[in-house]
């Protein structure tokens, strides 16, 4: 997770666009009911929705990372209501364990795209931004 948040923040210095880990919830409304969510990382290009940083509205890219635990939600409970967020075009999901990525985008009705090659590149493209998996992976056993 490190070193995604390193390569993405270095691609988002100077521009309007910020960079969040899990101690800001994403707030938004699915179905008439309002959701908060805590992706391990996302990016918003909008604004802050309150004086004191705790939500983030506008969210252009999540990024959750799987863990035993947390997989079984993340993968089918919280896709469903990500979707629904009319700002967010892209949607990561990492396999530490399995050492691979998925990729979601709205571009392309949210098809996954399986990414584990180390040789292969994660494509960001709400952000105009290819990393290498093995960079990403670097230091994980």
């Amino acid at each position: 997770v490190s070193n995604l948040v390193v390569e993405i923040g270095s691609h988002l210095r100077g521009k309007p666009c910020r960079i969040y880990r899990g101690s800001r919830a994403v707030q938004f409304n699915a179905h008439g009911n309002d959701i908060f969510y805590r992706p391990d990382i996302w990016v918003a290009c909008g604004r802050e929705r309150d004086d004191k940083g705790e939500f983030v509205d506008e969210p252009r890219l999540v990024i959750e990372v799987l863990s035993p635990e947390s997989k079984r939600i993340d993968q089918r409970e919280k896709m469903q209501h990500y979707r629904e967020i009319p700002t967010l075009e892209e949607i990561i999901l990492v396999s530490r364990q399995a050492a691979g990525i998925t990729s979601l985008r709205r571009s392309q009705q949210w098809q996954p795209v399986l990414a584990g090659d180390p040789a292969q590149t994660l494509e960001l493209q709400s952000l105009g931004l290819s990393i290498p998996l093995e960079g990403i992976f670097e230091g994980l056993t």
